[in-house]
């Protein structure tokens, strides 16, 4: 009789591979690591948008302001003058160069997230200077128009040195018979100073948030260092 020999059962062993388990504690870190990017990433983005529309404004009160003084200004040969001769109109510009500075570099950081070809690396790096660079001119622009306005200062008496927000809101407690367009002189000056205290608390916070991002960036490389020891060790196991 002719014998039968049955087919082998045994199946080779299966080469090591050097990728961790499916759901193995580095893949969940990277997992985390990415999300936590992505977070930052879109929380930049909506920074921006707020600091670029609250420039906006800075820039529309403080150049309606300086307009109207430039519309109203009469001639030194006229005996009556609406603003002092020597009007100091540093801290408006100060406020309007701030408000441009922070405008221009947030649109900037908008157009640069739309780049396909960017990396979240890169766009946190553009982001933190950006951060800085707009807590920096916040801080100088308010310590500038604080140094040099002084809103409580007395009523008008002539042709006395004064700022632009000084001397209009001197008028403010007589409406009724100031000059044409003081008011809401006074009112756009003190809002941009408000809202440049508000670009300052979120040029502050973008910095915070860009210190969290580079907390993300290091943890995330510190875990993939880890997870390739750990592909090491299996390997030799």
């Amino acid at each position: 009789m002719k014998s039968f020999s049955l087919p082998s059962t045994s199946s080779s062993p299966r080469p090591l591979t050097s990728s961790p388990p499916p759901y193995s504690p580095t893949t969940r870190s990277q997992t985390r690591h990415r999300r936590l990017q992505t977070l930052i990433h879109w929380s930049f983005i909506g920074l921006s948008l707020l600091t670029f529309t609250f420039s906006i404004a800075i820039i529309t009160c403080t150049a309606s302001s300086l307009q109207t003084y430039h519309n109203t200004d009469l001639p030194q040969e006229w005996s009556l003058q609406l603003w002092p001769s020597q009007l100091d109109l540093r801290p408006t510009r100060a406020l309007l160069s701030c408000g441009v500075i922070i405008a221009t570099s947030s649109l900037a950081y908008l157009l640069t997230t739309l780049l396909p070809s960017l990396r979240k690396l890169h766009a946190l790096i553009l982001a933190t200077l950006l951060a800085f660079v707009g807590l920096f001119v916040a801080i100088f622009a308010l310590a500038f128009d604080g140094a040099l306005n002084n809103v409580d200062g007395a009523a008008p008496t002539g042709a006395v040195a004064g700022t632009m927000q000084s001397w209009t809101c001197n008028f403010q407690a007589f409406a009724t018979i100031a000059p044409m367009g003081f008011v809401q002189v006074c009112r756009e000056s003190n809002a941009a100073v408000v809202m440049v205290i508000i670009l300052l608390a979120l040029e502050a916070f973008a910095v915070g948030l860009a210190g969290v991002g580079w907390w993300v960036e290091l943890k995330g490389k510190s875990d993939r260092g880890e997870g390739a020891e750990e592909v090491k060790m299996g390997e030799f196991a």
